[in-house]
């Protein structure tokens, strides 16, 4: 996460969030960075690291949270128990706590 620091999530459609903030150990050789465009006006940025399996979302409110990798046939899925990230290509949905948007990356970026 940016500046190492931890904070907790605010407030919007992402208060679900509350209480599941993280800081990431994302090595910056290997972390692939996407940013996504989202329904109802939402903007994430999503650091994913295949050394650590962890999706690091960045843009729910103040917070970062840390979504471990999980199986899927094709694509990508990264989950909690109350939030999930998954997708192919340039398409992702993001689920907190039941309620869904469609989500489309608009920027690509290796750091």
């Amino acid at each position: 996460m940016r500046g190492g620091a931890c904070v907790r999530a605010g407030a919007g459609l992402m208060t679900a969030v509350m209480g599941l903030a993280g800081c990431s150990g994302d090595d910056p050789d290997t972390t692939r960075e996407t940013v996504y465009a989202c329904e109802q006006n939402v903007g994430i940025t999503v650091a994913f690291n295949p050394v650590s399996r962890i999706a690091t979302v960045i843009g729910l409110g103040p917070a970062a949270l840390l979504l471990p990798e999980r199986k899927v046939a094709s694509g990508f899925r990264y989950a909690t128990d109350r939030v999930e990230l998954r997708g192919q290509g340039s398409e992702a949905s993001l689920t907190v706590d039941g309620a869904t948007v469609a989500c489309r990356a608009s920027d690509l970026k290796v750091r």
